[in-house]
């Protein structure tokens, strides 16, 4: 775990291995860490609960101040029993762990990957004002995955204000679909312009940007694999783009700041 969150980039005010918890329990460094002002979101690895009361009024409370994200294992019987044979944890009913997080407060995520996903996004995020969320992406495709995933989590899609969908019918072309998620119709390069609007409507309490940002990098890179003359030709068109690109980022950081909107952003960002 620790390996993965160095590999992701994350930092850690502290790191504890509870090992068989012999003594000392999960729920006393959850107890801990929740007073520890360096430790600004709380993260856990959960194979069983000695302490389940214990750590549902501490997370109640700890949450209220401090986010509590965690991968709990066990969910399968053969995980089960692979987590009893590690450290003698009883994993416990999966329905009633669930019910306990949803309760206390509790993130639970799917894996170590997303565990520190989500824990960078809420270090270093706005956090939403509620739970409506709204989608721009590049193509019709990403635009059901996404909205499938959002309703599936418990999110609402936002409804487009007037004046946000007039705004965008100034940008998109008129095929594009006029309601959320916008799906910018392989546009091109017309992101930045669709997100203003939507970062200062008010019936949107988050952005996901999904394969719009980044475009001018996929292109440059495309265009890598072409005859030397185009290349060259590629080099300075899409050169300038990500100069533009960059400073559009520059921008959506101050609005993030002013509108206090969080903005996931899943695309092509490395060149």
């Amino acid at each position: 775990i620790l390996q993965c969150g160095a590999e992701m980039g994350a930092g850690f005010s502290k790191f504890v291995g509870t090992g068989n918890e012999a003594d000392l329990h999960f729920e006393d460094f959850v107890e801990y860490l929740g007073q520890d002002d360096e430790t600004k979101v709380i993260t856990g690895y959960i194979e069983g609960l000695r302490e389940g009361k214990r750590f549902f009024r501490l997370a109640k409370s700890i949450t209220k101040g401090k986010p509590i994200v965690v991968v709990k294992v066990g969910k399968t019987e053969a995980g089960a029993k692979a987590a009893k044979s590690h450290t003698s944890a009883i994993a416990g009913s999966n329905t009633i762990y669930d019910v306990m997080f949803k309760q206390a407060g509790v993130i639970r995520v799917g894996d170590v990957g997303e565990l520190f996903d989500v824990a960078s996004a809420l270090l270093r995020l706005p956090l939403p004002k509620g739970n409506r969320v709204g989608v721009l992406t590049s193509g019709g495709g990403f635009a059901c995955v996404v909205s499938d995933a959002c309703e599936s989590l418990g999110l609402e899609m936002a409804s487009l204000s007037p004046h946000t969908v007039e705004r965008l019918n100034a940008v998109l072309p008129p095929r594009w679909p006029h309601a959320n998620p916008i799906d910018t119709v392989a546009a091109g390069f017309v992101t930045y312009p669709c997100l203003w609007p939507l970062m200062e409507d008010d019936n949107i309490d988050a952005l996901l940007v999904v394969d719009a940002i980044g475009y001018s990098v996929m292109m440059h890179q495309w265009a890598s694999y072409a005859p030397l003359p185009l290349r060259e030709k590629a080099d300075e068109i899409f050169g300038r783009e990500e100069e533009e690109e960059l400073k559009g980022l520059d921008k959506l950081f101050e609005y993030m700041d002013k509108y206090q909107k969080p903005v996931i952003i899943s695309g092509n960002l490395t060149g």
